[in-house]
């Protein structure tokens, strides 16, 4: 099972392939993609946690999601809100190595790099459901802060505004361009 990096889901949703730690007070409604299609009502936010093994080290992880919306067992895979975890400090570049990117996930405290696959098209992260005993002695990594996440909120895009104001201009020379090559 994965991990999927999702940029466009606004919260992390918990799959099958977590266990969920704590339930918070709070739920909310989902709406999906599309119109035609039903909000999903009382749906519980969440801690939960999945298990990643360090190809490197044989080091096993626990991966921490807070503030995530549990959508029950129905859900195989876990998807990843890029910028939840952004805003927690955790570093990740989604560009595939093949166009000049890291495809990791880079977590600053723990100077621990966590590379990204791709499955088709989607950037993703082998994990699996830890069990009851992983949970209570593997170390803890927090990819999405304890702190209340609001989706709605207006604080990323007024954030983002001193960056589209040229007070930081991106220089053409970062940045590089590859062909995209199909068969």
């Amino acid at each position: 099972s994965h991990l999927e990096l999702d940029s466009h889901a606004d919260t992390s949703c918990i799959g099958a392939n977590c266990r969920i730690i704590a339930y918070t007070d709070k739920v909310c409604s989902v709406t999906p993609y599309h119109p035609k299609y039903k909000a999903l009502q009382n749906v519980p936010i969440v801690q939960a946690g999945t298990a990643y093994e360090d190809r490197e080290t044989g080091k096993t992880y626990i991966l921490i999601l807070n503030q995530s919306l549990y959508m029950g067992d129905a859900l195989a895979s876990t998807l990843l809100n890029l910028n939840q975890v952004r805003a927690n400090n955790i570093v990740i570049d989604d560009v595939p190595r093949q166009f000049g990117g890291t495809h990791s996930i880079f977590i600053p405290r723990f100077n621990l790099r966590i590379p990204l696959q791709i499955k088709g098209v989607i950037s993703c992260l082998p994990v699996r459901r830890p069990t009851i005993e992983e949970i209570e002695q593997c170390e803890w990594i927090e990819l999405t802060s304890s702190e209340e996440w609001d989706p709605k909120s207006l604080r990323l895009e007024e954030q983002e505004q001193p960056y589209l104001e040229d007070q930081y201009p991106i220089n053409p020379k970062d940045r590089m361009m590859y062909p995209v090559v199909t068969s």
